[in-house]
């Protein structure tokens, strides 16, 4: 049996809705966990009543976690009321079955990036109150009708947090440090900026034009043509499409790796914080422009909302190479712990070998087919293509004399005409069902 959240997410609020507190729990028991190899442990039935915990006993602190995790099988970062595959159900429900917490909707939680379906992250932070040992010190709040000084036991040293909820979490969910930070803190508020990484690899593309599209997403413009909103973005029109990105670096990920086809490159996006789905938009483009199907330019072309007010119609990069990298603060000291630290290695070490083993045989069967004699080929196919690692990473469009330029693709309209639209749609609607109501 599985736990499910639900939530809506209304502007900057995290809404839950009430839980029936002892189905959570029962729930939380009777579920199924996994251990640090990944392998289902069923747990056994209680043959005694459970105790029950008293959260009374206990202070509660601010702490920060930083959380990371591999998103290509979970369906994004934020909870959701359709599926418990997502970063944060797995999160709740390990700090449910460790009675760190006693109600979500009361834990004063706090994200610094909302990552979507598929994307991972290495520093994604969020910030909650847990129970504490303490009954002083940096974060320590003591709530009304607090029993903590009756506790028996240590109320010096503070309780493990990273080892106990590891234990619990997936093996691609790991928190590998944690903070006390002030109870006004928050994770999305106080990040001074956000780092992402998109992975990539070389193909034939042209790493220099690239580098010159990317450099003119620096400094401060309307993104509107490099996101993506819904209905519920048009319907409150609250959306504010101005973002500021620091830095974009595209690199290779080893320097003195041998340039082919197959070199991996990394593009750095700094920035104070972006729109949904803006990374991969921009890669898009990027592709293109590496590609030598667009040229550099076509990056102040969309950034220029007087030239282009509508966002033409083009399909985002894919997910799986995009990680939040890191969420920087300031005056945060993180604690790591030496068994979970060595914990978070060892499965990220799992990982890679399983990985990189299935990469390494794909590679070398690509290295023998091409060390085979081609001349008796039909000109026209060679020299051997390297376009082909291009659709992984997007799709939407076809490459070579098929291919229709940026420019002279239709547009969805203007952010405002879209709008009025939405409006005019909905009160035609409600127009028709009260002419229905009177006939």
């Amino acid at each position: 049996m599985v736990l499910i959240f639900c939530c809506r997410f209304y502007k900057i609020r995290i809404n839950f809705p009430a839980f029936n507190k002892a189905r959570i729990m029962s729930i939380v028991t009777a579920s199924s966990t996994e251990d640090l190899l990944g392998e289902k442990v069923e747990q056994a039935t209680a043959t005694k009543k459970s105790k029950i915990f008293d959260f009374k006993m206990w202070n509660k602190r601010h702490v920060a976690f930083k959380v990371l995790y591999l998103g290509w099988d979970y369906s994004g970062l934020a909870l959701q009321d359709t599926t418990t595959e997502t970063i944060e159900a797995k999160l709740f429900d390990a700090l449910l079955k460790t009675k760190l917490i006693e109600d979500p909707s009361q834990s004063n939680y706090s994200r610094c990036g909302r990552t979507d379906k598929g994307v991972s992250a290495f520093g994604q932070v969020i910030t909650l109150d847990v129970r504490t040992a303490l009954l002083e010190g940096e974060g320590v709040i003591v709530p009304e009708g607090s029993k903590a000084i009756e506790r028996k036991g240590d109320k010096i040293i503070e309780l493990p947090y990273l080892n106990m909820l590891n234990r619990v979490l997936p093996k691609d969910i790991k928190l590998s440090a944690w903070a006390p930070v002030p109870p006004q803190f928050s994770a999305r508020f106080n990040t001074m900026h956000r780092i992402y990484k998109y992975y990539f690899p070389m193909g034939s593309m042209d790493i220099e034009l690239m580098r010159e599209g990317a450099r003119k997403f620096i400094g401060h413009h309307d993104f509107r043509n490099f996101c993506k909103y819904d209905t519920n973005d048009l319907a409150t029109q609250s959306i504010k499409f101005d973002r500021t990105i620091l830095d974009i670096k595209i690199e290779p990920l080893d320097q003195n790796s041998v340039v082919s086809s197959h070199q991996l490159y990394a593009c750095t996006v700094t920035g104070l914080a972006f729109l949904r789905h803006q990374i991969r938009c921009m890669m898009s483009l990027l592709f293109l422009v590496g590609h030598k199907l667009e040229q550099p330019s076509i990056i102040d072309y969309m950034l220029d909302i007087s030239q282009c007010p509508g966002k033409p119609q083009y399909g985002m990069a894919a997910d799986f190479p995009l990680v939040l990298h890191d969420c920087v603060f300031q005056d945060i000291e993180w604690q790591y712990l030496d068994y979970s630290y060595v914990n978070v290695i060892s499965e990220l070490q799992k990982a890679w070998t399983y990985h990189m083993t299935q990469a390494m045989i794909v590679k070398s069967m690509i290295d023998q087919l091409e060390g085979i004699d081609t001349s008796s080929f039909s000109p026209s196919l060679l020299p051997l293509p390297t376009n082909y690692l291009f659709p992984v990473l997007k799709t939407d469009h076809k490459l070579g004399k098929s291919y229709k330029p940026i420019r002279n693709r239709p547009t969805s309209g203007s952010y405002e005409e879209r709008c009025e639209n939405y409006k005019a749609a909905k009160k035609r609607k409600l127009e028709d069902g009260s002419s229905s109501e009177n006939t």
